[in-house]
């Protein structure tokens, strides 16, 4: 079932979310960031989340997640709806392998343009309560997607980047090709995820996405509101990484060093 209703907030100059501390108030932490990166495998947002986290010596590895058909296959991991599934339930495989042999460390996923459906995916695949954070720059998917069955996998909140100046790829090209998830309406990247909770359990999930739209002022920190602009490292360093490493919302127990309960991994579906 898809969430209908209007968008949380369009392009308008103020975003949703608190702005977080500075990156040198986060907490120092053992853990991962598993990033899907978007379509044709270039590995810029990777790289760039790698570069970040080592300027800044937090002790988190960050592990590329390899899911696409190829180097420059553009269309091909845009178009190929299924596929990019099949691959989040690889993502997923690997999470719950990761959290069995390392009980105790944090495991935050990050996914980028086309990357958010592969994360969102492994996301949706995972028992509850898998995940201590999630985020989406630029997702190419459609604003009215339903985030609810992926929130329930996430411990503390899922962050939303868009931005309404992200007008060539999520703009015109979304409109000639549609979104991944085969959608005709505008994208999430560009305007956000519509989402209006239907009942009780819809608004406890749904109080875990948090979206932030581009501002003007986030120039000062490199994101220029293009498709690119919300892994470039001052926008990293000051927004993306602090809120994606805090700590579980208020009324979440956590307690540290917990075991997660062995459980089977996913099913893999067949491509």
């Amino acid at each position: 079932m898809v969430i209908a209703g209007s968008a949380l907030s369009a392009c308008s100059g103020c975003a949703l979310g608190h702005r977080p501390a500075p990156l040198g108030w986060v907490p120092w932490e053992q853990g991962v960031i598993f990033v899907a990166d978007g379509a044709g495998d270039f590995r810029a947002a990777s790289q760039s989340i790698r570069k970040a986290v080592g300027e800044a010596g937090l002790p988190i590895r960050v592990d590329p997640f390899i899911w696409s058909h190829g180097f420059c296959r553009i269309f091909r991991d845009e178009l190929h709806y299924t596929y990019a599934r099949w691959q989040g339930q690889r993502l997923a495989a690997e999470i719950m392998a990761f959290r069995q042999a390392h009980p105790g460390e944090r495991v935050h996923v990050v996914g980028h343009s086309a990357g958010a459906v592969v994360v969102l995916a492994a996301a949706e695949s995972l028992p509850p309560l898998s995940l201590d954070s999630m985020a989406l720059l630029a997702p190419s998917l459609s604003a009215n997607y339903d985030l609810r069955p992926a929130l329930k996998s996430v411990r503390g909140h899922l962050d939303v980047y868009y931005s309404c100046m992200d007008w060539v790829y999520l703009g015109v090209g979304t409109q000639i090709l549609g979104t991944p998830d085969r959608g005709r309406v505008p994208s999430s990247g560009r305007i956000g995820f519509t989402a209006v909770p239907a009942c009780p359990e819809d608004a406890w999930l749904l109080g875990k996405l948090r979206q932030h739209a581009w501002e003007h002022h986030d120039v000062t920190v490199g994101n220029h509101g293009g498709h690119y602009g919300a892994y470039q490292q001052g926008y990293l360093r000051t927004l993306v990484l602090p809120r994606l490493l805090e700590g579980p919302p208020a009324g979440v127990t956590v307690v540290p060093g917990e075991v997660i309960p062995e459980l089977p991994p996913p099913r893999l579906l067949p491509k």
